[in-house]
């Protein structure tokens, strides 16, 4: 019995990623990387006399650098399987845009580059990422779908055709070679491919419009800001700042869930200073301080989260989003005189661990209008 059957996602012994692995950034010369391979047709020894002939399989995969399908017949050990998600056949119609199954881990793949900055006294290494999108497939329109007929395989001995498996549909897709300047069209068994979902036009509005009109999203635990939609080989994106875990993430929008535009993410904010005229002066007078804020903060039954600007002692100010907050007395563990200093002890979703930030080194906060 063959090892592979058709659909299957495969690649080649020396491929760095593993059956369940496809997560594993690639390192030094990619170029050599091969590509992720989805299995057509099958010749099938297994009937044949002893010894018997290694099953071949033949595989294909897109090429960005030529624009175009590639196929090659590789032998069962030449290759390990890849679990990717498989699609359902009834999911397909003409009409339906799909690409190869291996998109999305195509999409995926990421290079890393050591970069080196002489400094005057030293060397700072660091390392950078960037995506490696050299076997994308293409967004294409299937314009048909039909059986396979094994008699167009004219090229092939009759021995051979007895021992091949094929597929039992195919399907005619249509895409535009931007390295030929035109439409091209190729025959993929249905197993190959997988269905790009149309998108929720409802929902693509409602982001363009708080986008533009500079608003903000509620949407089940966390506080966005929406700022760029994006299309990436036919998925839609959001990218936002998510004011829970302090920090822009994209997402597919129909990760999005039951978003509501809101005009402002705070509740409230401190400290606030008025204007006001004093002997004739203009003046700035503090009407709100962080303190007044935080105790307000703590005596309600449904929390919020907190939004925080906060300078450390060495003098660097970050933001930080805060949950589960209290007020405690430490010493001061630096001062001769152990004083007690008052603390804003909380969990940091930007560290993800428990913080103590001194009340007097906050300068700003605010409350989200989202409770935890």
């Amino acid at each position: 019995m063959p090892k592979f059957i058709i659909g299957n996602t495969v690649v080649l012994q020396s491929h760095p990623f593993q059956e369940n692995i496809t997560s594993i950034i690639i390192s030094g010369e990619f170029l050599m990387i091969p590509p992720i391979m989805i299995v057509t047709e099958i010749i099938n020894h297994d009937d044949d006399p002893e010894p018997k002939p290694v099953n071949k399989y033949k595989c294909i995969w897109f090429s960005s650098k030529r624009n175009q399908f590639v196929e090659s017949n590789l032998l069962e050990g030449d290759l390990r399987l890849i679990n990717l998600k498989e699609i359902e056949e009834e999911e397909l119609q003409l009409g339906s845009l799909v690409a190869l199954k291996t998109l999305p881990v195509e999409l995926g793949k990421e290079r890393s580059f050591l970069h080196s900055e002489l400094l005057q006294n030293s060397t700072k290494k660091t390392n950078t990422s960037s995506g490696l999108l050299t076997f994308v497939s293409p967004v294409m329109s299937v314009i048909e779908i039909v059986k396979h007929n094994d008699e167009k395989d004219s090229k092939v001995s009759s021995d051979i055709k007895r021992k091949k498996i094929y597929p039992e549909n195919l399907v005619k897709c249509k895409w535009f070679d931007a390295a030929g300047e035109k439409f091209s069209e190729y025959l993929l068994p249905i197993e190959s491919l997988l269905v790009i979902p149309k998108p929720n036009e409802e929902l693509l509005s409602m982001l363009s419009k708080a986008i533009s009109e500079d608003s903000y999203l509620l949407t089940g635990d966390t506080l966005l800001k929406p700022l760029q939609l994006s299309n990436r080989s036919g998925y839609f994106h959001l990218t936002y700042f998510d004011y829970v875990l302090n920090k822009n993430i994209s997402k597919e929008i129909d990760q999005i869930i039951d978003p509501k535009i809101i005009l402002n993410p705070f509740k409230t904010h401190a400290p606030i200073f008025k204007k006001r005229k004093k002997g004739g002066k203009i003046i700035l007078k503090q009407t709100i301080d962080i303190n007044t804020l935080l105790e307000k903060a703590l005596k309600r039954t449904d929390k919020k989260y907190l939004f925080i600007k906060y300078q450390d002692r060495f003098g660097q100010i970050t933001t930080r989003t805060i949950s589960r907050y209290e007020l405690i007395e430490g010493e001061d563990d630096l001062s001769l005189k152990k004083s007690l200093i008052k603390y804003l002890r909380a969990f940091c979703h930007l560290r993800n661990a428990d913080r103590n930030f001194r009340i007097t080194s906050i300068i700003e906060v605010s409350e989200l209008v989202l409770a935890y």
